[in-house]
């Protein structure tokens, strides 16, 4: 090897570790002047180009990746001719890979090659393995690379290695082949941190946040992401900063965090306007969160317009997995809008995909839905055919979403049945499901939801109570799994389904207390159209109290408790996914006073938002009301419902006052209001000092009276 060839390896090896320590300017800039330096060494050529794909990769400027193929392409054909040694030797590496020469015999051939060639036998390996393709069709397989192991740790090659086998993590997490997935994230990274890569670390961490989503786990999901966040910080990239933002928009959608998933697509959003922000082409793919938060706040009509527009998007620049995956949302959103025939139509498409793009867990999971669609439209014979597909699938993989999703599947078959012995072994099936250890998190989901659907029809079928408690254990055990996975919108629903199953009860003041806990979470979620519903519900079951206190002397039969509850209704629409609140929208309220009283119940303030002046005998009234709901005053300004007479009435304390507000209708835009009124109060500076003076007096002066009325007409008359 003459001189000139050692100083161009040595600044090769420099380039490596310059990409090693995510220098890519730097190493950017010496890889080109090594092609312009080295125009005579194809060899050097061919690796100065793959490493500078490898750093646009890592730049995520995929736009420039097909140009550096052709290039790469062009110049391995010259190095085989110039090279006939070389074009022998990976025709032997295919020889090995079909197990027709083995490992030992390819060591042989490696030796026979001159020292230059040997020390690119990495570099040659990677272009001839990858065929630099893309994660969603890549050519090698993981059994494949781990024959040619001792290749890339020989010849100091492992930079090319873990380049290669995170690919293949991607490639099986396409496929949701999530347990060899994480194997091979979880190996890249141990390799990544070995070569102590920053860069490696963090797509690693990227890489197993997503397997997780897969799977439904959205704690872990978002934990990973925010770690691929921190590092993406340090690295203080552009590109890879905006896929850190887009994954956790993503992850806090999926979740039913709206307010989160906001504030980090807006951080995407700002990104895109940096001078050096280059993913355009990946830009579009933030659609998809877009359409997950108009999905979860309940607007389906609007996620379907913004599907469509990505799907339109797919067909400029389509893959096999983008194309099945927007079907499969389709088929979902038909679903959820109760279009069982287009649901089935695009499950129909989505499934001819990915027959072609191949994925044992994404084709288990297509006939499932299908399954579940031609259950609910009597069709059992096709669903029959579903469910010997998935059996099919599970015979041809190990992989926990098949095997899972095979039994759910069969204890959904016996659960359409009518006999008591298959509802019994349905039963014991999700039981067996719900326990496992290992689970692909949405199947599991499903399973507690059709268990809570057979117990309770058990209930009503047998008019017997004393299977509450057991209900109860399950949705308990169910609200931890979904509190710990941070499955927001799911957890409010099945909130939800509690606070019905104690109207069951009788349990109306315990039923109100969960309605308002899960209009809480809705609230801090920005669930808005869900906190609405559940705010009308609180509602409706406020104005029920006095036919609730009548049930005291005459005890309704178990039979009208469901009918009164409509839970059946409500479990139905849990199972299919599709909460109803749609066509939900605020409705104004009619004012009528707002009062500020002492704790002494001395009257400070009202005002009258009615013809009719307000009665002061009434507060004895509101008074007891009050004693009746015994307002916690170590809670400042947490708002409590009640009614008053004909009116709804809002009561919030802090240590001095007591506000109530007073008017017709529901309650969810008054409680809004109530909320801006204690927040512009607590930003004053004159009402807390001139609070001192109203307690000490009694009273107000015209001042004071000016102040607040200006105040509450601002909030309350809008």
């Amino acid at each position: 090897m003459n001189q000139e060839n050692i100083g161009i390896d040595m600044f090769l090896d420099r380039s490596k570790e310059l990409i090693l320590k995510s220098d890519f300017s730097a190493a950017l800039v010496l890889l080109k002047d090594i092609e312009k330096t080295s125009t005579k060494d194809s060899l050097v050529i061919l690796e100065s180009l793959l490493l500078q794909v490898i750093v646009h990769r890592r730049l995520r400027n995929y736009s420039l990746l097909a140009d550096f193929s052709k290039r790469i392409y062009h110049i391995l054909e010259n190095v085989k001719n110039e090279y006939p040694i070389i074009s022998l030797f990976l025709e032997e590496v295919n020889e090995s890979l079909k197990s027709r020469k083995t490992e030992e015999e390819l060591l042989l051939s490696a030796l026979e090659l001159p020292v230059s060639i040997q020390d690119k036998v990495p570099m040659l390996l990677y272009i001839h393995l990858t065929a630099m393709s893309s994660a969603f069709d890549f050519p090698v397989k993981y059994a494949e690379l781990q024959r040619l192991f001792h290749f890339f740790l020989e010849y100091d090659g492992m930079l090319y290695y873990v380049e290669i086998l995170i690919s293949i993590a991607w490639f099986h997490l396409y496929r949701w082949e999530n347990k060899i997935a994480m194997k091979i994230a979880e190996e890249a990274l141990e390799l990544f941190e070995e070569l102590n890569d920053l860069y490696g670390i963090i797509i690693s961490f990227s890489t197993i946040a997503s397997i997780y989503a897969d799977i439904g786990n959205n704690k872990l999901s978002i934990d990973y992401a925010l770690k691929y966040l921190r590092g993406a910080k340090e690295l203080d990239i552009i590109n890879i900063k905006w896929h850190a933002f887009f994954s956790l928009a993503l992850y806090y959608a999926m979740s039913g965090d709206i307010v989160n998933s906001l504030m980090y697509d807006t951080l995407c959003s700002e990104l895109e306007q940096h001078p050096n922000f280059s993913e355009f082409s990946t830009v579009p793919t933030r659609m998809l969160v877009n359409i997950n938060i108009t999905w979860k706040k309940g607007d389906i009509d609007k996620a379907l317009e913004q599907l469509l527009k990505l799907l339109d998007h797919f067909k400029h620049d389509a893959t096999k997995y983008s194309t099945g995956m927007a079907f499969g949302v389709l088929g979902e959103i038909f679903y959820q809008k109760g279009d069982l025939e287009k649901a089935s139509f695009y499950f129909m498409k989505g499934l001819e995909v990915r027959k072609n793009f191949g994925g044992y867990n994404l084709l288990a999971n297509n006939f499932f839905e299908l399954l579940q669609i031609n259950l609910e439209r009597g069709m059992k014979e096709k669903a029959i055919n579903c469910f010997n597909e998935i059996k099919k699938l599970k015979e041809d993989t190990d992989e926990i979403i098949v095997n899972q999703l095979y039994t759910l599947s069969k204890a959904l078959l016996l659960k359409s049945n009518t006999d008591e012995r298959s509802k019994t072994e349905a039963k014991n099936l999700l039981l067996n499901l719900i326990s496992e250890e290992m689970t692909y998190h949405k199947t599991i989901d499903r399973a507690y939801i059709h268990l809570f659907d057979i117990i309770l029809e058990e209930i009503k079928t047998t008019s017997n109570l004393d299977l509450l408690p057991t209900l109860n254990n399950y949705i308990n055990e169910f609200v931890v799994r979904a509190t710990y996975q941070q499955s927001y919108l799911l957890l409010i629903e099945i909130i939800f389904l509690q606070s019905k199953i104690l109207i069951l009860e009788l349990k109306v003041e315990e039923s109100l207390e969960l309605l308002e806990k899960s209009q809480q979470i809705a609230k801090e979620k920005g669930l808005t159209r869900l906190e609405i519903l559940l705010s009308n519900e609180y509602d409706t079951l406020l104005d029920q109290l006095d036919t609730w206190d009548n049930y005291s002397t005459y005890l309704p039969t178990l039979e009208e408790r469901f009918s009164i509850t409509h839970i059946e209704d409500l479990l139905n629409q849990i199972i299919r996914q599709r909460v109803s609140c749609t066509h939900i929208t605020q409705e104004k309220e009619a004012p009528g006073y707002f009062l500020i009283l002492n704790q002494d119940g001395n009257l400070l303030y009202t005002d009258s938002f009615s013809s009719i002046p307000f009665d002061k005998e009434k507060i004895p009234e509101i008074l007891l009301k009050i004693r009746e709901k015994q307002l916690d005053l170590q809670i400042p300004y947490k708002i409590t419902r009640l009614k008053f007479r004909e009116y709804s009435c809002l009561l919030a304390t802090d240590k001095n006052f007591i506000f109530c507000y007073i008017f017709i209708g529901k309650s969810f835009l008054p409680m809004k209001k109530l909320d801006q009124f204690f927040t512009k109060i607590q930003d004053s500076v004159y009402f807390n000092e001139a609070s001192g003076t109203w307690i000490l007096k009694g009273i107000l002066s015209l001042e004071d009276r000016n102040y607040l009325s200006n105040i509450i007409e601002r909030t309350f008359l809008l």
